[in-house]
């Protein structure tokens, strides 16, 4: 009975359930995890055993098998076992998405339009064919893998088995599937084992007939002393022989338990492995995963094990301190200063600590459940309220309590005035005290109606604004005595925030709405609507945005001006806190999925997760967005360094898709594309601007930019539209013409000289036009296929074609250079010297060639990506890659990554400033603009350390013995400590 293992997403159970159960109908040995997984055992080792064991291994294709991690480490195992692997297709899927392992093999369709007895039949055919050689194939890596694990030189082959297992792997070096290379250690080490035993068998029956010879020959020759000390000296010769054999057969052995060694620590490398990449993709899994990936590369160092750690520390901070309260973090908020930050908890205590080590100043204890906490604005007190009604001053240098108040029902919020006068102290019953802080005496009092829940002054002093749990919002003007009442919501008023000019309000809360009001007049401008509460809700530093996080688990960033949405994130549970960094780049965001996120502001792309031991509940930046706290539900707070994020100098925003950017080569402007419109940019408002570009395009298409270049004289743009025009644009006289049209859009490149402007169409025709005059000058190529893509380098041109690339004169046409290379390829680029040409095909390698004398030599062959946007720097020492939702750094003559830059969705391209300073990324609706010298660069040797770094404990003992069972403990990383 054949055996066969399958391998499938979830959420294809039930087709997966109809297909096993005819699998069974045919008498196929069906292994499914619901079925062969006993209790209580790891389920991971279970399937990777099953895989071993089979005969076939299917995979179920469908939009969520291929896209799973677990689906992608089974098809790894199969590969790496050499099993026939037969991919069914159950839903289409774009090939490009699918693992190299099941895109190049032969797929059987059993979809719902599709025959499915057909189907059955076609999968019992691939299964049977050659049926013989997939059982000895199975039998054979069973008994090889039982032997590696457990080094027991009797489980080797002998006899007929031995000669029947050599004569069968010799014979299916062409069949399907191929031996593996654990069989052919195998059967070399059994060959060995029987060699030694017929040699041991000769010599001892040797010595036998010799001690034979000796009895007969001292009886019958006993006076023959010559011949008995002839014997004797055979008898030691034959006796160092057989000792120099048990040499070599132990020398054999140490080999045989030095491979065996290896082979396991393998093995136990790529489970660490598989097991990282699984909490690599769970919601507060990048500590663990980062551990396995340790452990994963302390054992054996693979490109795998490399490829999570780099991920994991793109997507963690540098931990700078943790402390804990007792209990619940209510409030915290940082001193003017910046260095220095309170917090309150509900363990009856307020702690000020240092901001850059987490020691702790001091810590007031009060009569109940701390509920906030404030500083002065000139950093010399701090305002504390509890749900006992005791309202605290306290001096912030030395914990000094001057004054108490006592109001006899809980305090929900304190709030001190910008001008430092007056201590606003909201309460249970919908009074707000104002204290004189001057005279350090009751003032005056504000009334509303229901449970004040948060209070604010505005940044100018002129208002105080409140919200209830009645869901009233209410202003009070200072100066001349007004009261406004705002927007009501339906339910409790959970948060509410004034712009920074103080003209306007936002409130959210309960029935899921934020209102934005005009504070002078106290009339909502708009309303806006999510599909769940609203906790919080924050401006920008500049008020042309704010920000909601709700418990819908969304953040959303809205225009201030319109109330369009502009991004939403996405978190995985209810969002409690949100803040913005100060120079507006970042978002910070907590809430119940135990996270910490940072989310890039212009585009959404996240860019740090850091994982929490409780429910997330405040967060905020320090003043100068170098560091990042938290407070969580447990009374834990963490103190992070967020400095290592990406520098992003300044950064522009689209109403469209962004197409295409470059740089001009004199350095001072900068062209782009969205959505069949171009722009011109000059150097003052790409360097400083941060924001919704307000200028007018220069030029509008009826259809999207294929491409966009800018001639190295800086005085022409090049343009190459979807509906095929090959336009070009003269920067002095802001004018444009059509110099070539095609029924597809063409591929451009201009002459390292400017003076011409060369276009490839989709017939493999290459020309050459002149820049000044657009008539054509000359045919350049006419490869007979498609153009994918032009390079063009110092007098030559780069033309990428499928499986081939052509390097030719760009004056003449002349063939420079040609050579082979698989796959489409749609990206390639010169360095600025033309030295080095790279380029990206269609199946993700990227290949990197040098010039050397005539000839470009291959430097790299790297496993990447499929590449959006492919660019050199300046020096040439590194190449850039736009990914989806990464740029990576490589090394060009290594091929080592560097560095990578988080985005979301693809990058669709890039551009280098001149000095290579700046580096420009298009993603979506955004252009940003990278400070390169302040990008962190992370080589292979400082990898481990860097790791480490962004870590704050090695695992505890029941986490080790859950992963390793009972071998010997070990800190992965030796400077921190064990929980």
């Amino acid at each position: 009975m054949n055996k066969i293992i399958v391998s499938y997403s979830r959420k294809d159970s039930a087709v997966a359930r109809k297909l096993i159960a005819a699998f069974k109908k045919i008498d196929f040995d069906v292994w499914v995890d619901w079925e062969d997984i006993p209790p209580a055992v790891g389920w991971l080792e279970q399937i990777l055993q099953g895989i071993e064991e089979s005969d076939a291994f299917i995979f179920l294709i469908s939009p969520d098998s291929i896209v799973s991690e677990v689906c992608n480490v089974e098809i790894g195992h199969a590969a790496k076992n050499n099993k026939r692997i037969i991919p069914i297709v159950l839903r289409d899927v774009d090939p490009k998405m699918v693992n190299p392992i099941i895109r190049d093999l032969n797929w059987i369709f059993i979809r719902e339009q599709d025959n499915f007895q057909e189907g059955i039949e076609k999968v019992n055919f691939a299964i049977k064919l050659d049926i013989e050689w997939v059982e000895e194939h199975r039998r054979l890596q069973v008994r090889a893998l039982e032997w590696h694990r457990k080094k027991d030189p009797s489980l080797l082959l002998r006899g007929h088995d031995l000669r029947n297992a050599r004569r069968m792997v010799a014979s299916a070096e062409n069949k399907d599937p191929k031996p593996t290379e654990l069989q052919q250690t195998y059967i070399q080490f059994s060959t060995r084992d029987e060699n030694r035993r017929l040699t041991l068998l000769v010599s001892a029956a040797a010595a036998l007939l010799v001690m034979v010879i000796l009895s007969v020959t001292a009886v019958v020759q006993s006076r023959k002393a010559s011949a008995n000390e002839k014997l004797a000296q055979e008898q030691k010769t034959l006796a160092q022989e057989n000792e120099k054999l048990a040499r070599e057969n132990a020398d054999i052995a140490k080999e045989n338990q030095l491979a065996a060694e290896k082979n396991q620590l393998i093995a136990e490398a790529q489970r660490s492995a598989a097991r990282a990449q699984i909490y690599q993709s769970k919601t507060g899994g990048l500590y663990i995963s980062t551990l396995l990936a340790l452990d994963s590369m302390r054992r054996s160092p693979s490109r795998e094990a490399e490829d999570i750690l780099r991920k994991n520390i793109s997507l963690l901070p540098v931990p700078v301190a943790q402390m804990e309260q007792n209990d619940l973090i209510t409030a915290l908020e940082f001193s003017p200063d910046g260095d220095s930050f309170v917090t309150a908890s509900a363990d009856h205590t307020a702690c000020v600590w240092k901001l850059s080590g987490g020691e702790k100043q001091f810590c007031v204890t009060s009569s109940g459940s701390m509920e906030d906490a404030a500083f002065s604005p000139d950093g010399s007190i701090i305002a504390t309220g509890d749900q006992s009604g005791e309202a605290l001053i306290i001096n912030s240098k030395n914990g000094e309590i001057q004054n108490r108040f006592n109001y006899g029902v809980p305090i929900w919020d304190v709030n001190i005035s910008p001008d430092g006068r007056a201590l606003s102290i909201a309460r249970d019953d919908g009074r707000i005290t104002v204290i004189d802080l001057v005279a350090r005496k009751f003032d005056y009092e504000l009334l509303t109606f229901g449970r004040l829940n948060v209070t604010a002054f505005s940044p100018n002093g002129q208002w105080i604004a409140s919200g209830s749990d009645e869901g009233t919002v209410t202003l009070w003007n200072l100066g001349d005595g007004r009261i406004l009442n705002g927007p009501s919501h339906h339910g409790e008023v959970f948060d509410l925030a004034f712009s920074p000019d103080s003209s306007k309000l936002i409130s959210g809360g309960s029935d899921s709405v934020a209102f934005m009001s005009d504070v002078n007049a106290g009339k909502e401008l708009f309303h806006i609507v999510n599909e769940d509460w609203v906790e919080d809700v924050t401006f920008s530093p500049d008020g042309s945005w704010f920000v909601t996080a709700s418990d819908d688990q969304r953040i959303r960033v809205w225009d201030t001006a319109t109330g369009r949405e502009k991004i939403r994130m996405l978190q995985d549970s209810f969002v409690s806190g949100v803040d913005i960094s100060p120079n507006g780049q970042w978002l910070a965001t907590t809430g119940y999925d135990k996270t910490v996120r940072v989310w890039n502001a212009a585009t959404g792309a996240e860019m740090f997760q850091i994982p929490l031991n409780d429910y997330g509940n405040l967060i905020a930046f320090g003043r100068d967005g170098k560091y990042l706290v938290s407070g969580d539900q447990s009374g834990d707070i963490g103190i992070w360094d967020v400095s290592v994020l990406p520098v992003s100098t300044s950064y522009l925003q689209f109403d469209g898709l962004v197409d295409n950017i470059e740089f001009s080569p004199s350095g001072d402007w900068l062209a782009a594309s969205d959505e069949g419109r171009v722009w011109l940019l000059d150097e003052k408002q790409f360097s400083t601007f941060s924001g919704i570009l307000k200028d007018k395009p220069i030029l509008k298409f009826d259809s999207p930019l294929d491409d966009l270049i800018i001639s190295p004289d800086s005085q022409w743009i090049g343009i190459a539209t979807d509906d095929g025009e090959a336009i070009l644009y003269n920067i002095e006289s802001r004018t444009s013409r059509t110099v070539s049209e095609s029924d597809y859009a063409q591929t451009i490149a201009f002459s390292s000289d400017s003076r011409f402007f060369i276009t490839g169409d989709y017939e493999g025709v290459v020309q050459a036009w002149d820049a000044a005059g657009g008539k054509l000058i000359s045919t350049l190529l006419e490869a007979g296929s498609e153009i994918k893509s032009f390079a063009s380098g110092v007098n030559q041109l780069a033309v990428g074609l499928e499986d081939e690339i052509l390097v030719i004169d760009a004056e003449s046409g002349e063939t420079v250079f040609e050579f082979e290379s698989p796959g489409d390829h749609q990206r390639m680029t010169f360095s600025r010297d033309g030295s080095l040409l790279a380029a990206n095909n269609s199946s993700g390698q990227v290949y990197i060639w040098q010039w050397q004398g005539s000839d470009l030599t291959l430097l790299q062959n790297i496993p990447s990506e499929q590449a959006s946007s492919m660019i050199f720097n300046p020096k040439g020492d590194r190449l850039y890659l736009g990914v989806l939702n990464n740029v990576y750094a490589l090394d060009s003559f290594t091929g080592a990554e560097i560095s990578r830059i988080r985005h979301k969705d693809s990058v669709s391209d890039m551009s280098f400033s001149t000095d290579g300073n700046v580096l420009a990324t298009a993603s979506l609706k955004a252009i940003q603009f990278w400070d390169m010298p302040k990008i962190s660069q992370i080589q292979g040797s400082d990898l481990i350390e860097a790791a480490c770094a962004r870590l704050t404990q090695n695992f505890d003992a029941a986490q080790w013995t859950s992963f390793f069972g009972e071998e010997l403990y070990q800190k992965l990383c030796e400077n921190l400590p064990v929980p």
